[in-house]
């Protein structure tokens, strides 16, 4: 009798053995067919463009190009002829001498190009050895702002080789913090060369470790062309 019951029992787990087994099949070992008319799974796309920079940006950052300009020194003295004439009071004659009037204008006529906001000018001499900004307010010379169309003129007023800026030239944005005024010796050659500025006019402000104001002055923020092939002019 224990050996049916045994037997039976070893049935029964032989069928649940072999149900499990089955299922197991029917669950994790069939392998799906390939349909190999479908087309192969898009990996993700990758952008092929280029990061668009703005027109402003570019701008902004766009180093000028190395400037085109002429220097020209025009000698317009003229002489007042000596004038005689008669008191209507008195009936004297009387003689005004004549006399001379020294009179130069030195121009500076660049060639505008896009993104330009400024101009440095310096000069130097084929004996000095180092160059010196026009007109030098330290530590950054004067700068002339481009104008509109084609060509930024400077011209400039002056007697015996001294050159003057006028106040109308502070609204073309020559600034400078002292005497408006230049001069060059007589007979001297003076070598110019230009550089075009992309920047922001701005003022700087200097403090010591204290905290103590210690200068102030004005610059140029921005990036700068190299500056440009010499143009001479001699001082009468």
């Amino acid at each position: 009798m224990d050996k049916k019951i045994i037997a039976i029992v070893l049935i029964v787990l032989l069928a649940l053995v072999t149900v499990v087994a089955i299922e197991s099949y029917l669950l994790f070992g069939k392998t799906p067919k390939t349909n190999q008319n479908s087309p192969s799974p898009t990996p993700n796309p990758t952008s092929t463009s280029t990061p668009t920079t703005t027109q402003a940006a570019t701008s902004l950052n766009s180093t000028p190009s190395v400037p085109t300009f002429t220097v020209i020194l025009t000698n317009t003295s003229y002489t007042v002829p000596t004038t005689y004439y008669t008191d209507p009071q008195t009936g004297a004659n009387i003689t005004k001498a004549g006399y001379f009037v020294n009179a130069e204008n030195l121009t500076f006529i660049i060639q505008n190009q896009p993104n330009v906001n400024y101009y440095l000018i310096r000069w130097t001499t084929p004996y000095a050895i180092n160059w010196t900004y026009l007109y030098e307010a330290y530590p950054v010379n004067a700068t002339l702002a481009q104008s509109s169309g084609s060509e930024t003129v400077w011209a400039l007023s002056g007697t015996y080789g001294s050159f003057y800026i006028s106040p109308s030239d502070w609204v073309n944005g020559y600034t400078f913090s002292a005497s408006p005024e230049f001069s060059f010796e007589s007979n001297a050659t003076i070598e110019f060369q230009v550089q075009a500025v992309n920047g922001q006019y701005g003022l700087v402000t200097d403090y010591n470790s204290q905290g103590d104001l210690i200068s102030v002055y004005h610059d140029i923020f921005g990036p700068a062309s190299a500056w440009s092939q010499t143009q001479t002019v001699t001082i009468p």
